[in-house]
């Protein structure tokens, strides 16, 4: 089975190298908001471990529940442009020529 999940938003310490103002923020908002790493671990255990969800495949989970993904998951043209581009970026050469040449193109209509 395959699924999908978002662990939430877990402090750890990414982005903290970087230093600057987004650092700092970051590390502020983890302090007031974040999870602890053994908390956004959960709905990964819960995925890879519970009976719950044997055969299940194909969903999206938000703490341990199945959840609707973003709008534009459903976007099928979408997909398909985004497949596509994912293609030409992992070829032997790196680009097979369908590449959009911008993240604009690729989004189409979607903000």
């Amino acid at each position: 089975t395959v699924n999908a999940m978002n662990p939430g938003l877990v402090a750890t310490n990414v982005g903290q190298t970087a230093g600057g103002i987004s650092a700092k923020a970051k590390g502020l908002v983890d302090k007031i908001a974040g999870l602890t790493p053994e908390e956004g671990a959960q709905t990964i255990i819960y995925l890879a471990t519970s009976p719950e969800v044997i055969g299940v495949t194909g969903r999206y989970f938000v703490k341990e529940k199945s959840v609707p993904s973003s709008k534009i998951s459903y976007d099928l043209e979408f997909c398909r442009r985004l497949w596509t581009l994912s293609e030409s970026l992992i070829t032997p050469n790196g680009k097979n020529g369908d590449e959009p040449d911008t993240a604009k193109e690729l989004r189409g209509n979607h903000p």
